[in-house]
């Protein structure tokens, strides 16, 4: 008598649940780093996925689309930043339970020209080393989490002098 574990029998999610719980995970990693493009979010969602870039582009038009995100353009060829919107905001606090706020604060207006908070350089580049960190296994902390330790090191460098 065979007395190995049985596989669990698959359990199918509609695809409706299925758009759910990608909305949910994938604007809390928004919430989480403030924001992302989509190969960092790529990276986050699909880790070991070869598509993950394409599936990640996929999903910020259906949210751009269904007016989840804000969509804005970087800088220098830099690609575009996604950030919540209210309605994504909304979604998280109403379904995840994630005190989410929205993003359109993000950055500023400046002669009717959209530019970037002036971290937007550090966040871009702390948010490729975690997602690519986050994609090989290792455990990444938020890019909030590293700011903040960057300016604690500074200032404790610069308390020694």
């Amino acid at each position: 008598m065979n007395t190995a574990p049985q596989p669990a029998p698959a359990v199918h999610i509609s695809s409706q649940a299925q758009r759910v719980q990608n909305d949910l995970k994938g604007l809390s990693l928004l919430h989480r780093f403030g924001w992302l493009r989509a190969p960092e979010l790529g990276k986050l969602f699909w880790r070991t996925q070869e598509h993950a870039s394409v599936r990640a582009n996929r999903l910020v038009r259906s949210w751009a689309e269904r007016k989840l995100v804000l969509v804005r353009r970087l800088p220098e060829g830099a690609g575009q930043a996604v950030v919540l919107s209210e309605a994504g905001a909304r979604l998280l606090r109403d379904y995840a339970d994630i005190d989410a706020k929205s993003g359109k604060d993000w950055g500023e207006t400046r002669s009717a020209t959209w530019v970037p908070a002036l971290t937007w350089k550090h966040d871009l580049i702390a948010a490729g080393v975690l997602a690519e960190l986050s994609r090989q296994g290792y455990p990444a902390p938020l890019a909030q989490n590293l700011r903040g330790f960057t300016r604690r090191s500074t200032s404790s460098l610069n308390s020694w002098g």
